[in-house]
Formats: structure tokens, sequence, C-alpha cells
């Protein structure tokens, strides 16, 4: 008996010690985490009381957004404290239960640390918001939990319920759904995975509706040593509609995107894919439709050199951004040199009038190329653009119309003086479309015998050739005559 209680005593004295230890390391993981965010340009957060308990904490955070404003073009740089249009303090509360075993929020977790905060907007901003919105509006609220379990995974949770805003000023609506977010990152800060599901919302202004569907996103991304992230994402939108009074202006059902990249050999690669089941745009429908594109074979290392330099321009003015953007130049043949290849390796879009189909292919060669204008000079490639006969009628008919006009306006003018603006009633409108139909008939087989297109049974088919930076269309060498209608 004696031993079950010795045993029992030493069980108990270890437990109650690992619950005070992993208080200690998880007040240390905090500090951590937050120097990591104070890396952040724009965001700083500050520890200002952490009370370490034997089974629970709590910390208090003070969380600083610098908002900067619109760059001045007179401006060399916005980094100034004088260019910072505004800054927002947010207190977050944060309860801390150690673990190894720990009881909240009606669930029973098994790590080291469960922190839960219900942050709430600061009583400044709280008497802004009831000086734009009414007083059947909602506060939008946030909640934050973060579990870290036996490995050292960290799970971050945002749920922001359903609210809704009426402002005073207007007729304007906004009402939220909810929002709920995961976001698991590893033990060494490199791996993040997680998914984001908004529930919807609907906003009205001025006579115009919104009604916005549930969003699905998930990803899986790897941090390098680059700084480059690798890995998927995906994102499903079912609905979108936007409204102008009873009339549907704009809709989109089901649409999904997914992109990839990876790094082999030191090259990195990435595709996109999308498809849209079904659109609609001041009453023409359109869809099915879809794409896939990749980029391949761009060198690694000057590729994050400069989204490095991209990422710490995103506060500099225009002028200075499109400095950037200039001194990126000359890293272009280090970027493209080992065979890059742009690809869309198919294109798919059902139109109102019929359908188009592309794919296309482009090459540089796995050599040393030191000046950026060579570049071009170097392209090797082929293409292939397929459209319906009403398709090309369609596109055609819309410049031709306008020439027309234009020249039949000119000719019922005044012979002498000022040109007189004619009413569009005075413009014989059955004489005008007969001419566009017969014009466009031309058009498209002038095209043809220039040899821009070709008939492959209903279709008309544009084949496109690049050699060391040339086009050819057709087999012919391509010409800007080809493109005047």
């Amino acid at each position: 008996m004696k031993k079950w209680i010795g045993l029992s005593t030493v069980f108990a004295a270890v437990l109650a010690g690992s619950y005070y230890g992993m208080g200690v390391m998880t007040e240390r993981t905090l500090k951590k985490n937050i120097n990591i965010l104070n890396q952040s340009d724009g965001v700083t957060v500050t520890l200002q009381h952490y009370h370490r308990g034997w089974f629970h904490s709590h910390a208090d955070l003070k969380w600083t957004l610098q908002v900067p404003k619109k760059p001045d073009a007179q401006q060399n740089s916005v980094k100034s404290a004088d260019a910072l249009d505004k800054i927002y303090y947010i207190d977050i509360p944060l309860d801390i239960f150690h673990g190894p075993m720990i009881f909240s929020d009606s669930k029973l977790w098994f790590g080291f640390g469960y922190a839960h905060s219900n942050v709430v907007l600061p009583e400044v901003y709280e008497q802004q918001f009831q000086a734009v919105y009414d007083k059947n509006s909602t506060i939008p609220p946030l909640n934050i939990s973060v579990f870290v379990n036996y490995l050292a995974k960290t799970t971050i949770q945002l749920n922001i319920p359903s609210f809704k805003l009426i402002a005073k000023a207007g007729k304007s609506k906004f009402k939220w759904m909810g929002m709920q977010v995961t976001i698991n990152v590893s033990a060494n800060k490199k791996h993040l995975q997680g998914n984001l599901l908004v529930k919807g919302f609907t906003w009205f202004h001025e006579g115009m509706k919104g009604i916005h569907g549930p969003v699905n996103s998930d990803f899986d991304l790897s941090l390098r040593e680059d700084n480059l992230y690798l890995g998927t994402a995906h994102l499903n939108l079912p609905s979108l509609v936007l409204l102008k009074g009873q009339q549907q202006v704009l809709s989109l059902i089901d649409a999904h995107l997914t992109s990839t990249s990876d790094i082999k050999d030191g090259l990195y690669n990435t595709a996109l894919s999308a498809n849209i089941n079904r659109a609609s745009f001041q009453n023409r429908q359109y869809g099915p439709s879809s794409l896939e594109i990749s980029v391949r074979n761009l060198d690694a290392v000057t590729l994050s050199k400069m989204n490095t330099k991209l990422n710490e321009s995103s506060n500099y003015s225009d002028r200075d951004r499109q400095g950037v953007l200039l001194s990126l130049i000359p890293d272009l043949p280090a970027l493209l040199c080992k065979g890059a290849q742009l690809k869309m390796s198919h294109l798919e879009l059902n139109l109102p009038e019929g359908k188009l189909n592309a794919a296309i292919n482009i090459e540089l060669p796995n050599e040393q190329i030191s000046n950026p204008f060579q570049l071009l000079q170097k392209i090797n490639g082929e293409g292939k653009i397929t459209v319906s006969p009403a398709v090309l009628t369609h596109w055609l008919q819309q410049p031709i119309r306008q020439k027309i006009v234009t020249k039949l306006k000119s000719e019922l003018a005044a012979p002498s003086g000022p040109l007189v603006v004619v009413p569009q009633a005075n413009v014989p409108a059955q004489n005008i479309e007969a001419q566009v139909i017969a014009k466009t008939a031309e058009k498209i087989q002038e095209l043809i015998s220039l040899g821009v297109l070709t008939q492959v049974g209903s279709d008309y088919v544009l084949n496109l050739k690049f050699s060391n930076g040339k086009l050819f269309v057709n087999d012919h060498p391509f010409t800007s005559s080809m493109l005047v209608i």
C-alpha cells in the first residue's frame, strides 16, 4: 500500500511539474513567435504583460498596424514616419492553458498548450463604428485559438461569426455569413497547411446588389531556404451574382482554381488550372470554359533574389517601384537561360457565338545569355488557335460596324465648315447591317488569301510558329498589315 502511495505521490509531483514546465515552454514559444511577427513590415506586437500560473497563464498583447498612405509621385521613398497614413492599435488578451492535458472550450486537448482569445473592437474604434453605422449593425467579432501539440506543431484557428453593417448615410448594407480559417504550422515554421471557408456574404449599394456564395480554399505550402513557397493551393467559388434592381448583370457559377509549384534540380516550376462551369454578363451566356497554363525551368536562385527585391519595394512610391522593376531587367537572362518554358496546354472558351480553342508552347534554349534584349531573338515555339465561324464573324463585325458608321456620319455632314454630328436615327440601320455583313465576309476571304487563316472543316485555324524570335502565321511571316481591319 505504501508503495502505491509513494508511486502516486511521485506521479502527481511529476505531473504537476510537467504543467509548470510546459507553462515555461509556452511562454518562451510565445515570445519567439512575437519576434518572428515583428520581422514583418507594418506589424509590431508588444507583450505588455505576462502572468504565468501553474496550470493557466494570461498574456496581454498590443498589435500595432501601420497602413502606408498612397505614395506621392514626388516622394523618393515612403519608409519615413511622416509617410504613414494611419496607425491602428489592437489589444488582444490571451488565455493560455498548459499541457500535458488541457480541458478548455468543452474539449480535452493533449499537448504543450492551448490559447484562446475573443478580440473586441477598441473603444476609440467602436465610437467611429457607431458614428458610421446605425444601431441595427453588429460589430464584427473575431475569435482566435492556438494549440501546440507534443511535436511542436501549431494549429491556429480564426473564426469571424456572422454580422451585419447598415450605413447611416445612404442605404448601403452588408451581411456577413461567417468565416472559419485553420492554419497548421510545423515546428520549424517552414510548412504551412490549412483551409479557409467563407460562408458567403451579400451587399447592397445604390441599387446594386451582390450575392456571394460560399468560398472554399485549402493550401499545403513549404518554405525553402531561398524564401520561396512551394506546394499546392485550391479555390472553389460555387456562385457569385450581381444585380442592378431586379436585372442580373453578372453571374459566375462553379469556378475552380488550382495552382502548384515545385523546384527540381534548381529550377522552379509552377502551373495553374482554371475551370468555370457557367457565367453570364449583360444577358450573354458563357461556359463551360477551362484553362491550363504552366511556367517551367526558371532559375530558382535568381527568382528568389528578384522576389526579395519586389517584396522590399511594396511600400515604395510609384516612381521608386518602377525603378526597382527596371533594375530587374539585367537579371532576366539568368532567370530564363536554363530552358525556360511558357506552355498553355489547353484553353477552351464557350462563348455565346461558339467555341474557341487554343494551345501554345514557347521556349528559350538552355544556353548562357548576357544581354536581356537578346532573349526575344532566342524564342522558339508553336501554337494553334481554332475559332468557329460565328465567333470570328462577331469579332470582326464590331470594328467594321464602327468604321462604316463613322464614314456615313462624315458623308452626311456639311461639305464645308465644322463637322456636324448626325443623330443615329438619320443613319440607315438596315443599310449599315447589310454593309457590315458584306464587309465581314470580304475580310474573312482576304485573311484566307493572305494566309492568316486556314479553313478546316467549318472552323478557322491559325497555326503559329516562333523561330529565333520571329513569328510565322500559317507559315507566312507575321506583318502588322495582318491586323488591319
